[in-house]
C-alpha cells in the first residue's frame, strides 16, 4: 500500500480534551512515493494540508439546502490500492451528524487554512462509508481514545472515506506590510490587487 501524508483522525469534541482545539495534532510522512505520481499543482496542494493539520469537513444537509461544516482532527491520505485515487480517511461514530448526511448526499469538501504561512486549501469529492474493523485497527492511534473512549474495538466507529478529485489552494507569497500596501495602492489606482497564487488542480478518480 502507498501511503502517506496527514495522521490522526475524527471530529473535534469541545467538552473532551478541548486543548487540541488550540493546536495541529502531530503530523508525520509514512511514504514519501505518495508524491512521485503527483504532478506539481497536486504536491503543492497536498503540502499545504499537510502543514495545516486540522480542516473543516463540510457536507450537505436538509436535502441540500444548506451546507454544514465542522473541525476535524488530521487525517490520513494515501493512493487507493485498486484505483490509484487519492483518498483521506476519517473515524466517526455511527451516530453523527455527518455520517447522516453522507449517506443522503455523498458530495463533501475538506477546507484548510495556515494562518501563519498565509495559505489555504479545499479539496472535493464523493465519500463513502466503510465499516472495515481492519481498517480501523490500521489507523488506529492512542490519541484517538479523546473521541473513543472505548478504543478501536467500539462498534460505533465507522471510516469515512473521501475519494479526491478535485482541489484548489492560494498561497500568498506577501507579508502583512506588503499586502496592506499593495491594498491601499489598489483602492488609489483602481487597479485590482491579488498577491495570492491560485492554483486548481485535479486528481484521478477512482
Amino acid at each position: 500500500m502507498i501511503r502517506n501524508l496527514i495522521t490522526c483522525g475524527a471530529s473535534l469534541r469541545t467538552s473532551c480534551h478541548s486543548t487540541l482545539l488550540h493546536r495541529p495534532l502531530p503530523i508525520s510522512f509514512m511514504s514519501s512515493r505518495f508524491y512521485s505520481a503527483l504532478n506539481a499543482e497536486q504536491s503543492k496542494l497536498l503540502d499545504i494540508m499537510k502543514t495545516c493539520g486540522n480542516c473543516m469537513l463540510v457536507t450537505k444537509c436538509e436535502g441540500g439546502q444548506y451546507m454544514r461544516g465542522r473541525p476535524m482532527h488530521a487525517i490520513t491520505v494515501e493512493s487507493d490500492d485498486k484505483s490509484g485515487a487519492s483518498v483521506a480517511w476519517f473515524m466517526a461514530p455511527k451516530g453523527s451528524p455527518k455520517v447522516k448526511e453522507i449517506k443522503e448526499d455523498a458530495s463533501v469538501c475538506l477546507t484548510f487554512a495556515n494562518e501563519t504561512k498565509k495559505q489555504w486549501a479545499s479539496v472535493n469529492g464523493p465519500a463513502e462509508l466503510v465499516d472495515d474493523r481492519n481498517k480501523i485497527k490500521e489507523l488506529w492511534q492512542p490519541m484517538y481514545t479523546a473521541w473513543f473512549p472505548k478504543g478501536k474495538e467500539d462498534p460505533e466507529i465507522v471510516l469515512v472515506k473521501m475519494n479526491i478529485e478535485g482541489g484548489e489552494y492560494w498561497d500568498s507569497h506577501a507579508n502583512l506590510i506588503v499586502v496592506a500596501f499593495g491594498a491601499a495602492k489598489a483602492a488609489v489606482t483602481g487597479q485590482r490587487f491579488d498577491p495570492t497564487d491560485i492554483k486548481k488542480t485535479s486528481f484521478p478518480k477512482k
